[in-house]
């Protein structure tokens, strides 16, 4: 540990550090001064926009320039280096997931939505990663850390991410190709290519990606010491397709999220007969249009349509086989009302309607639903509204959500934050409540019925405090503390092997966040720290049982910074490094018991040379490295679900080509 953390702390000290020029086609972010960048606006904790040091919540914004500095080659590779308390495990058959301040995320507890539409799959509420979201149609990431449920809902329990991609703004098109190639086989290959235009007051962009990629290519140990190679047996296969069309009040916009990875493992034991294709492909659409009825008041209905095939899995030789599909409606309409130029209201209705149905040709084995049809649904009322008062003595947010549903009765979370800017200050106090029902086969998941879960509830405390030092340094720390009660758990009941739901115990995390960037007109410098202790728990499956303060499979510290060294007005220098501490996961089984081992603690190292503005300021060329130390990148399981640690990418040589015309 001693040595790695030197190494890590050499690279942040040993080297200078400036901006490089900015691309032809990105936002305008990267050429803000830092006074400007403290306040520039931000919409995804409020859906109203407020300057970033007024926001009521703990924001991180990553622009497209620092997405492409960084040399990260996927979301996950983006968020594990710029958003503090962000991590990712291995979950069953072989999926990856996120884990938010050491509570482990992946089921329904972080909503992650592209240009403002949840991407979360309505099975089981989660989103995969590894080799998924390609990060060359990025203009700009906002990620509130903190529950959004008081606007957001039920995913929204410890975070709420929102990808904004290229758009009509663009006026113009991009075409984009990368390679990563490890010491055996290739990492990723993807192509990625955009169109976008505004003629009048008609708008019209597109976004396509096609990438392949393979989660390791090492051997894959299972949990009862079995190996076999993902070398050719743990390919990913992505597909993204981004279609926007708007016209004065009206936005349509259509995405298909096609993710389809091989899995070596199945249900903690290596398969022997070829790797398994495991599929989550999901369809959405959304119309929406925004009546201003006068200067103060807007209205704004809309409609959504999501079809989703998650989880798709069949195994022949063991008869089992997971088809089924989700379709869910959404339809609504919000109102905000701009009192004045301090005051604004923004209140709305929601409707959504879930069915989760079983195809006509389903297997025998697969799990079929307790009322004796095909298809089972969950329908959900929502009343939400929100109040931000700015004024000289202090900023005030208040709102609250009520929701009703059909099959888990009532949920009310509130939101209350205090927040002031004065000069180069600015502080934050912030309360809110956050609400989840289970996704999942419904009734017939939960033992009992539904009479015998009820919604899981959190509650989160954080404070901030922010400083810029002169112009060029900004200094900020948090503080929080999450507690959830009813905590919903997924496991399977032993005598038929059918999953199950049940309302677990409690569960918390305490800790803090840190970050320093320095920004001047040669230099940009990121540095961000995140701690986090576990708390509050009365069933510890998730903890380590040696040390009951930490998560199983996380690193209750990590450290990140991010230097860009300018050479010249086109060639630029760009370095990164992650460092995790020790983690502790159940390993295998050794036959009397089971096994928990610890991970010594891990620096990963990125670095890259960037050329810019070649022929005519069209074309970029980026070539670089990826964990230039060959760490041992796996991914863990958070709790004791009998699954073997999953190898991860290895040290790659990567080259992009980026054009714009």
């Amino acid at each position: 540990m001693k040595k790695n953390l030197f190494i890590f702390l050499m690279l942040l000290l040993g080297s200078n550090v400036t901006f490089s020029q900015t691309d032809t086609i990105i936002s305008d972010l990267f050429n803000l001064s830092l006074e400007e960048l403290m306040n520039v606006e931000v919409e995804v904790v409020t859906k109203k926009a407020l300057a970033l040091r007024e926001n009521p919540a703990i924001v991180t914004v990553i622009s497209e320039t620092d997405i492409q500095n960084s040399g990260a080659r996927d979301i996950k590779e983006v968020f594990e280096l710029f958003v503090p308390g962000f991590q990712f495990g291995v979950d069953v058959e072989g999926a990856v997931g996120m884990s938010v301040r050491g509570i482990w995320a992946f089921e329904g507890k972080t909503l992650l939505m592209i240009d403002g539409i949840e991407m979360n799959e309505e099975m089981f509420g989660s989103v995969m990663f590894g080799n998924h979201f390609t990060v060359d149609n990025v203009k700009k990431i906002e990620i509130s850390r903190g529950p959004g449920s008081a606007i957001y809902g039920g995913y929204a329990g410890l975070s709420v991410i929102n990808i904004i991609t290229k758009g009509a703004n663009m006026n113009c098109g991009f075409i984009s190709s990368s390679y990563s190639q490890m010491s055996k086989t290739y990492a990723q290959r993807y192509l990625n290519a955009g169109f976008g235009k505004e003629i009048n007051n008609f708008l019209f962009s597109i976004n396509a990606a096609y990438s392949q990629g393979v989660r390791s290519q090492n051997e894959n140990v299972d949990y009862y010491l079995n190996s076999i190679a993902m070398q050719d047996n743990s390919t990913i296969y992505s597909t993204f397709l981004n279609t926007n069309i708007k016209y004065k009040g009206l936005d349509i916009r259509l995405i298909s999220d096609l993710y389809q990875y091989k899995q070596v493992d199945l249900w903690g034991e290596n398969y022997t007969n070829g790797a398994l294709n495991q599929k989550t492909d999901s369809h959405i659409g959304q119309i929406k249009y925004k009546f201003e009825i006068s200067e103060k008041h807007i209205l704004a209905p809309f409609f959504i349509f999501k079809y989703q095939k998650p989880w798709n899995v069949d195994v022949p030789e063991q008869d089992y086989v997971n088809s089924k599909f989700v379709a869910k409606y959404t339809t609504g309409i919000n109102h905000s009302w701009e009192i004045n130029s301090n005051f604004n209201i923004l209140s709305g209705f929601e409707y959504y309607n879930n069915s989760l149905n079983l195809p006509e040709d389903y297997k025998t084995y697969e799990e079929t639903f307790t009322n004796n049809s095909n298809s089972i649904s969950i329908s959900n009322i929502t009343l939400f509204s929100q109040a931000i008062y700015l004024n000289k003595i202090v900023n005030v947010t208040v709102g609250g959500r009520f929701d009703q549903s059909s099959e888990y009765g009532n949920s009310f979370v509130p939101r209350l934050a205090l927040t002031k800017v004065i000069d180069k200050l600015h502080l934050k106090a912030m309360f809110s409540q956050s609400f989840r029902i289970p996704g999942g086969i419904i009734p017939n998941r939960i033992p009992g019925g539904v009479d015998g879960i009820k919604p899981e509830n959190a509650t989160n405390y954080e404070f901030e405090i922010g400083y810029r030092l002169g112009e060029n340094l900004y200094f900020g720390v948090n503080a929080f503390s999450i507690s959830f009660e009813k905590l919903i758990s997924y496991g399977s009941d032993p005598s038929t092997g059918l999953g199950t739901y049940v309302n677990s115990g409690t569960i918390g995390s305490n800790g803090l966040e840190a970050e320093l960037k320095y920004k001047s007109k040669y230099v940009n410098f990121m540095l961000n720290y995140a701690y986090h202790m576990a708390t509050n728990y009365d069933e510890n499956s998730n903890v380590v049982p040696e040390n009951e303060e930490m998560f199983l499979a996380f690193s209750p510290q990590r450290l990140n910074s991010m230097i860009n060294i300018s050479l010249n007005a086109k060639l630029s220098f760009n370095i990164s490094a992650l460092y995790f501490s020790d983690r502790y996961a159940y390993t295998y089984d050794n036959g009397t018991s089971e096994v928990l081992e610890k991970f010594s603690s891990e620096v990963i190292v990125n670095s890259n040379f960037r050329i810019t503005k070649l022929i005519d300021n069209h074309l970029d060329i980026t070539i670089g490295v990826n964990n230039i130390l060959d760490s041992k990148m796996i991914y863990l399981q958070p709790y004791n679900g009998q699954h073997a640690p999953l190898p991860g990418l290895s040290r790659a040589a990567t080259i992009k080509v980026f054009y714009n015309f």
